[in-house]
């Protein structure tokens, strides 16, 4: 499992990365492994999608934001692409295909 993190540019070692660099994720308490579990998944998601060129974002600042995962969407739509519920649980995703 450690050679994921090994590759510079794997999926899990860019999200690390980006975690290490945002204040938002750094701020979590220890009590917040859920959270930061979470945000690391979504983070994957992002990177093993090829997320920063394959992402048809109307936005680029909709995703990876410095700030909570449940605020990550795109800002023109009704439908947020992730739904969170009261206690910060993605509890939804909305992928879209053009």
């Amino acid at each position: 499992p450690s050679t994921v993190f090994d590759n510079a540019i794997s999926p899990q070692r860019l999200a690390l990365d980006w975690m290490l660099q945002d204040p938002y994720t750094l701020e979590l308490e220890a009590d917040d492994d859920d959270r930061i579990v979470q945000r690391f998944a979504l983070l994957v998601l992002y990177y093993s999608t090829n997320g920063p060129t394959s992402w048809d974002l109307e936005s680029r600042a909709s995703w990876l934001l410095s700030s909570t995962e449940c605020g990550w969407s795109e800002p023109f739509f009704n439908n947020p692409d992730v739904r969170c519920t009261n206690d910060s649980v993605v509890d939804r995703m909305n992928l879209w295909d053009d």
